[in-house]
């Protein structure tokens, strides 16, 4: 499974080198070139950096999802079932890339950040702002981040799986998954509101995602293995 878990990240990152790269130009951009004084260059660079900011929020929580997702529609998925690797740790290695991915957009929104606040304040300053919230995270909040994350995975890739299980071959199966997902997400989401109520403990709530997720593992794993036509 490691193997596997380096080809997807040399594939993954192979194909967005060139996006990666462009993040990096204008951030050194926007930390180098005067905005004080707006002309037409500096114009481009705020708007290409509100961009990629934008895109970088929607990565954090969105990218890593949609990765796994798109993974099961590429034809290298068809390799993947030669593979002398059980569907279930291909979809665990799915699960572990997917997060990764999600906090490779964290770490641009945070960069993103720092070069506002060196631009603003100093590096000095901007070094000690960061100090402090890392001094300030705690366990339960990287649990609850890490638990939502993978929660909202493994859904959205059984309902994928399972819209592409159902219906083989369909031409709106991303669409169709989605929804189901949507659907799934909600009803779990609010029979977990409804057991919790008000009186919520956070590590009560991280256990119960964990434990649907988990559930859903094998449930989507069983799908791929015994109901996707490639395998």
């Amino acid at each position: 499974m490691l193997n596997y878990l380096k080809w997807e990240l040399k594939d993954y990152f192979n194909n967005k080198y060139k996006w990666f790269m462009i993040i990096g130009v204008v951030f050194l951009l926007m930390l180098v070139v005067p905005i004080k004084n707006p002309n037409a260059i500096s114009g481009l660079i705020v708007l290409a950096y509100s961009i990629i900011m934008l895109i970088a929020m929607f990565g954090a929580y969105f990218a890593g999802t949609k990765h796994a997702v798109d993974t099961f529609s590429k034809k290298t998925f068809l390799l993947e079932s030669m593979i002398p690797v059980s569907a279930k740790k291909i979809l665990l290695a799915k699960y572990i890339l997917g997060v990764f991915i999600n906090l490779v957009y964290i770490i641009i929104i945070a960069l993103g950040v720092g070069i506002i606040l060196i631009k603003g304040v100093g590096l000095e300053d901007t070094f000690e702002f960061y100090k402090a919230i890392i001094e300030k995270l705690n366990f339960k909040t990287v649990l609850t981040i890490f638990t939502s994350s993978v929660f909202f995975l493994s859904i959205v890739v059984l309902g994928f799986v399972g819209a592409k299980a159902v219906n083989p071959g369909g031409k709106h199966d991303k669409i169709t998954g989605f929804v189901f997902a949507f659907l799934l997400l909600y009803f779990t989401t609010y029979i977990i509101a409804e057991v919790m109520g008000t009186n919520s403990n956070i590590y009560i709530t991280n256990l119960i995602y964990l434990g649907i997720s988990t559930i859903v593992y094998f449930i989507t794993a069983h799908l791929v293995e015994n109901k996707l036509e490639i395998y």
